[in-house]
């Protein structure tokens, strides 16, 4: 029950199927972001589905979604799993901290933030490029 390989894979699994589920919304956010100090590549987000699926289908929709996948997963088994390790294994067990003050869950936060950015970052960068790239030559 408080396996850290078994909470790894449930927050990587989670992570993975939550994403694929919702990648076309992330499509859309990611070319309207991109767009943010040009013209709009849309009049609206309606506009933005029906545009994408007109021109490459669902497929359009989807594109990107095993970057998509690998970022989410690793994203959510470094969050959860270094928060878990931090605070149990390290502030409360090795330095003696409270497990319930703020203080120690805002220092786990903390790192555990800075861990889930690093880890993300890679599979971030290049969900982002195959997502912005209406052509599909990219990945």
């Amino acid at each position: 029950e408080n396996s850290p390989i078994i909470k790894g894979m449930s927050a990587f699994t989670s992570g993975a199927i939550g994403s694929a589920i919702f990648n076309p919304i992330d499509v859309v956010k990611v070319r309207f972001q991109s767009a943010a100090t040009q013209i709009p590549p849309y009049s609206s987000l309606p506009n933005a589905f029906s545009t994408i699926y007109a021109e490459k289908g669902l497929r359009g929709l989807y594109i990107g979604t095993s970057a998509t996948v690998m970022r989410a997963a690793f994203l959510t088994s470094a969050q959860l799993g270094s928060y878990d390790i931090i605070k149990n294994n390290v502030f409360v067990q090795v330095f003696g901290f409270d497990k319930e003050a703020y203080s120690t869950q805002l220092g786990a936060s903390f790192i555990a933030s800075l861990i889930t950015a690093t880890a993300a970052n890679p599979a971030d960068v290049v969900k982002t490029r195959v997502m912005n790239d209406p052509h599909a030559t990219v990945g």
